[in-house]
C-alpha cells in the first residue's frame, strides 16, 4: 500500500496492490543466505494465555500482565522480563 501527502483519494478508489494475491505464511521463504540451520530447541515454554478484551485483563500461566493502558497516560510497564535464566 503507498502512502503520501495530499488529499486523499475518494472512497471509491482501490489500489491495485489490492487486487493482487495475498502471500500467505507457507510460501514465505528466506533467502538461503539468511536461512537458519534446523535444531532442536534449548529450551521450552508452555504459555497458557488468559484475559480478554472485555476488561483488558490479560495474562499468562494464570498471572494478570501488570500494566493497564488507561486515557490519562502511557502504558505502564508489564513485570516480563527478557531472556532466560536458569
Amino acid at each position: 500500500m503507498r502512502t503520501g501527502f495530499g488529499t486523499p483519494p475518494p472512497a471509491s478508489i482501490r489500489p491495485a496492490e489490492l487486487n493482487r494475491s495475498l502471500a500467505l505464511y507457507g510460501t514465505l521463504h528466506p533467502a538461503p543466505s539468511v536461512r537458519l540451520q534446523g535444531r532442536q530447541p534449548d529450551v521450552t515454554h508452555l504459555l497458557r494465555l488468559t484475559g480478554g478484551m472485555a476488561h483488558y485483563d490479560w495474562g499468562i500461566n494464570g498471572q494478570v500482565l501488570g500494566w493497564r493502558t488507561v486515557s490519562t497516560g502511557p502504558p505502564q510497564p508489564h513485570g516480563l522480563t527478557v531472556g532466560r535464566s536458569g
